[in-house]
């Protein structure tokens, strides 16, 4: 099971216990996600795993997102 769908799971079993993080992700900004992964070294990431890591995380944020508790 991936994450997201134990996330998706979660919420409908304890609403009230994510509902905090979940709201708490209209905060996050996608630009913010980029600076992230821009702090990683050089020598750890090439560049189009910075782009993947980038996109699978806006990706992920997007159905976080869509998740209503």
């Amino acid at each position: 099971m991936s994450p997201l769908e134990l996330v998706r799971r979660a919420t409908q079993r304890w609403p009230e216990l994510l509902r905090p993080a979940i709201s708490a992700l209209d905060t996050l900004e996608e630009e913010g996600l980029t600076q992230i992964v821009a702090r990683i070294p050089q020598e750890w990431m090439s560049d189009i795993a910075r782009r993947f890591a980038t996109e699978l995380m806006r990706d992920n944020l997007a159905q976080l997102r869509q998740i209503k508790p």
